[in-house]
């Protein structure tokens, strides 16, 4: 049967494709033609563009990448994306139709695992909720750094709402954000041509010096000109609080402003000293907010000492892996040393220090 190749080809025991014998399929199983789960494939190297967002689990990973707009009409979810082969980037539509015969199913089987005996060992399967915090500024080149086959990284911000060239060509998703009240009349044309499928919005509005943004005009600005987005399917995510006193509160009278609206995750800032203190800030935000998944679009350790920002990262970013209402998350963040920084990703030539391998490949 399909499933029993398909639960193989999840097996990372898989990679060994010698040692599977092709074999002709029945007729059921050529009418149900290569419609198989997005998840079977992750692990060996394909990069999924568009499926159901329905699909709560991949191999392990949950479906932050996968969409909607590609569901057939049974209601079935098509294999999309690309294979990485010596060749190149090989897109999977061409060797896997959607209607072959049972001899050209075995055919593009047996080429399928061909090139994919070719992947690298170095390719690594992408962490669906490890993002980046990354504003281009004088060095937008340094976010290639983070495109590597051996990055896990799968999403990507810079705190405004069209994504550079690079990212837009790039297999890093880019989650545009409406940051203040300026320019938001435009927002929905901009979400809509690049084909966004999550939008943040108005970043630390309870801080003076960020977008700073009365709750109730906040809740007008979003009922106005991002409450409509959600009728195209896209997600919503709720302006991103700091961890300050105010931060809350400010969410709380949000909500109330906002009552009916589409409010799909909710995102919040993190910055402090000790792991525990932050484990207890976000259960906190859980237990304030039980029916929202969070995303921690800011996040990182302002401790002076190199190790222990490194024991934070790795230690945070274990633990929120393992808890199913922690959707994403980024750490502050993928730029360069600067003065007596110890948070930075990157060191003073834009490469990965041991901080940003620590987050990118690990």
């Amino acid at each position: 049967m399909l499933t029993s190749t398909s639960r193989l080809l999840c097996d990372h025991s898989a990679l060994a494709m010698k040692r599977l014998q092709p074999r002709n399929l029945t007729a059921h199983e050529s009418n149900t033609a290569w419609k198989f789960r997005v998840s079977e494939f992750f692990h060996l190297g394909f990069v999924i563009s568009r499926c159901s967002d329905h699909i709560d689990r991949f191999c392990g990973h949950s479906s932050f990448l996968i969409t909607s707009s590609n569901v057939d009409h049974r209601g079935k979810c098509s294999i999309l994306g690309y294979l990485l082969t010596p060749l190149g980037l090989v897109k999977t539509d061409d060797l896997l139709p959607t209607s072959p015969s049972p001899h050209h199913l075995n055919m593009h089987l047996v080429l399928a695992f061909s090139l994919l005996l070719f992947i690298p060992a170095v390719i690594s399967a992408k962490n669906s909720k490890r993002g980046l915090a990354f504003a281009e500024g004088d060095n937008p080149n340094d976010i290639k750094n983070a495109n590597q086959s051996s990055s896990v990284i799968s999403w990507q911000y810079d705190w405004g709402s069209s994504p550079s060239d690079y990212l837009a060509k790039s297999a890093i998703q880019y989650v545009p954000m409406q940051w203040g009240a300026n320019g938001i009349e435009q927002f929905a044309a901009k979400v809509k041509m690049q084909g966004a499928q999550f939008v943040l919005a108005f970043n630390e509005p309870d801080f003076a010096s960020q977008s700073n943004i009365d709750p109730a005009r906040a809740a007008q600005l979003w009922k106005q000109y991002i409450q409509p987005l959600a009728a195209s399917g896209i997600r919503l995510g709720a302006p991103a609080i700091t961890s300050a006193p105010s931060g809350r509160p400010w969410l709380t009278k949000f909500l109330e402003a906002c009552s009916g609206c589409t409010i799909d995750f909710i995102p919040f800032h993190w910055y402090g000293e000790g792991i525990g203190n932050f484990y207890d800030y976000m259960w906190q935000m859980h237990g304030q907010f039980p029916q929202y998944p969070l995303w921690v679009t800011e996040f990182a350790s302002t401790s002076s000492n190199d190790i222990e920002v490194l024991d934070f990262l790795t230690s945070a970013t274990k633990y929120m892996d393992t808890l199913d209402w922690i959707q994403a998350y980024a750490w502050f963040g993928f730029f360069r040393k600067e003065g007596n920084s110890h948070y930075n990703l990157l060191d003073v030539n834009g490469k990965p220090n041991d901080l940003g391998k620590a987050y990118i490949n690990a």
